[in-house]
């Protein structure tokens, strides 16, 4: 196995509480030649003290606040290493993580990326490896890539020249920028996403995911400008209709996490106009799932508009009955 340098880059802002975990994960690795960046996007929490134990192990970058795409792009240009490796302030890497990427990319050096899967949510506990295992590698191509993200940043191990290729991240995008240089790499360069989970995300109140209006905008721009885009994406109608469904359905599926039903509904009918076709067993995680969510959104919506408009009896009073006195009614709240 190949033994070059990998820079591990942490881009984090107002983490402090989390992000010492990360780079303990990093610290922790089974790989020994290891470079370790963290750039703060502006943090005016405790980062920078709480990293301080660190300096003689890390490079500790700060800059004013940007983006989290500015973040990462600050920790590329800085690195030492032909191999970049990324991690989220609040993700924790399994330790033989970057061991088992760096094995497969030293067998396939064609490759530019590769990905790994991370724990299920829930599961706090890494499965045993025994060793070094040789996990089921899937080729990731740029048509199954641009319906939906396959990967995250903290999954990935990639060569340090496909940045040269495709330039760097997208400092106009504030969400989906990772989602965005997937599909430009994947139109240049073969990716393989390893099945076995290496890495935690962790869920807290602070997740980009947590506000469905910004990331459904964000991934609708990320298609709108690489189907714009000549290459393997240009002149695609059918796989952007399809892509685009499976955005507005991504969305819906947000929407109703936070439970917003009307959206939800809204959502999932654009999707049906956008790709009426049942989606493939392996694009999604039940079969027959959209069809299934759209007759449980119409029932919550359904319900929602008999608790905000209740039914009033046909029965006028009589003359000679007293008119009841009126209470106004409130507006119901959706819930999910």
């Amino acid at each position: 196995m190949s033994m070059d340098l990998v820079t591990a880059v942490i881009a984090t802002y107002n983490y402090g509480r989390f992000v010492t975990q990360a780079v303990e994960s990093v610290l922790a690795q089974t790989y020994g030649n290891l470079e370790v960046i963290v750039v703060d996007d502006g943090s005016d929490d405790d980062t920078r003290e709480l990293l301080a134990p660190y300096t003689d192990r890390i490079r500790y970058i700060y800059q004013k606040n940007q983006s989290v795409a500015a973040a990462r792009n600050t920790g590329i240009r800085a690195a030492s290493g032909d191999l970049i490796a990324f991690l989220d302030a609040d993700d924790i890497w399994h330790p033989q993580k970057i061991e088992v990427q760096m094995r497969y990319l030293a067998d396939h050096p064609e490759v530019g990326l590769v990905a790994v899967e991370r724990l299920p949510e829930g599961i706090a506990t890494w499965p045993p490896l025994d060793g070094l295992p040789n996990p089921q590698a899937r080729p990731v191509t740029v048509e199954a890539l641009v319906l939906r993200p396959l990967f995250a940043p903290s999954g990935v191990l990639m060569r340090k020249q496909c940045f040269d290729v495709v330039g760097y991240f997208d400092t106009n995008l504030r969400n989906a920028e990772d989602y965005d240089m997937w599909i430009r790499i994947a139109c240049r360069f073969p990716i393989v996403k390893l099945e076995v989970p290496l890495w935690w995300y962790r869920v807290h109140g602070a997740n980009k995911s947590h506000v469905p209006a910004r990331q459904e905008a964000a991934a609708l721009k990320v298609l709108e400008k690489n189907f714009a885009r000549s290459g393997p994406l240009g002149h695609r109608f059918f796989l952007k209709e399809k892509a685009y469904s499976y955005a507005v359905y991504a969305a819906a599926l947000n929407y109703s996490a936070v439970g917003k039903e009307f959206l939800t509904l809204a959502r999932l009918l654009q999707s049906f106009l956008r790709w009426p076709i049942p989606y493939h067993r392996d694009e999604v995680t039940t079969w027959l799932a959209r069809p299934k969510k759209l007759i449980v959104s119409l029932l919550r919506v359904f319900h929602l508009m008999q608790r905000t408009y209740p039914q009033i009896s046909p029965q006028a009073p009589s003359p000679t009955q007293p008119v009841p006195h009126c209470q106004p009614v409130h507006e119901a709240t959706e819930r999910a």
